[in-house]
């Protein structure tokens, strides 16, 4: 799985307010790339989603103290 859909499926796990205001911080051309993944994921099981999610807390875990 690319990293721009890994990014989609997480923006899609967020609540809407949450995912418009870190959509709100990206460039335009990652904003418009972003927009074109979420129009084409189409099924994302709980297990991707989950993944996708670990994936991210793992990567991040020891940028931000918690």
């Amino acid at each position: 799985m690319d990293s721009h859909r890994k990014a989609a499926i997480m923006l899609l796990s967020l609540d809407k307010p949450l995912a418009a205001e870190v959509m709100s911080q990206l460039p335009r051309e990652q904003v418009e790339r972003l927009t074109m993944e979420i129009a084409r994921v189409e099924d994302v099981s709980r297990d991707q989603q989950n993944g996708v999610l670990e994936e991210f807390t793992t990567q991040y875990r020891d940028l931000v103290p918690i």
